[in-house]
């Protein structure tokens, strides 16, 4: 699998990389901190980091078994975790949805973070069209975690690669992602 990359000056709040960390994969995580010289105690929530050092520690995690399955761990627990403006109830998870294409540049500086373009296709179905320097495996994670966390609990949903159109991670120039749910 190639690198991912981003511009060098771009920066990524801490606790987006310490949803990463926090994982269940704790255990894979640590010693590949320990060969890149860092350890988990140097995050902290507030702090930026450059996000090519990020990108650098998810490279060396997928060279492990069950890569996609851990990517999606990763969007999962940032998806826990993350602090939001305002958590979302039943009734306006499509606006937090919505207004993730405006929250999602908040996280970075100094350079272009790449992007969500959001699309409300119904009253519980929204597209998610992204270019963006993670795995889409994380993205995916991501989207699943908060249907988890912010969806009343027994409500029926799905997210799903749009399987007609090549992922970015497959040489297609972004990825789209359908959420939909039902009472």
């Amino acid at each position: 699998m190639e690198r991912y990359t981003c511009d060098p000056n771009l920066e990524v709040i801490g606790f987006v990389p310490l949803g990463f960390f926090g994982t269940l994969q704790e255990d894979t995580m640590r010693p590949i901190l320990s060969n890149l010289g860092l350890n988990f105690s140097q995050f902290q929530p507030d702090t930026w980091y450059p996000l090519q050092l990020i990108l650098d520690i998810l490279y060396e995690f997928q060279q492990h078994d069950d890569t996609m399955y851990n990517y999606v761990a990763f969007g999962m627990r940032v998806a826990e975790t993350i602090n939001v403006p305002s958590e979302p109830s039943s009734e306006t998870f499509a606006e937090f949805l919505v207004g993730f294409e405006k929250l999602y540049p908040e996280r970075y500086r100094n350079g272009d973070p790449g992007y969500v373009h959001v699309q409300r296709l119904a009253e519980r179905k929204i597209k998610l069209t992204f270019d963006v320097p993670y795995p889409d495996d994380t993205f995916y994670g991501l989207f699943y975690g908060y249907c988890r966390r912010f969806l009343p609990q027994g409500t029926s949903f799905s997210v799903l690669y749009d399987p007609d159109s090549l992922r970015k991670d497959e040489g297609g120039q972004e990825t789209t992602i359908w959420v939909e749910w039902k009472d």
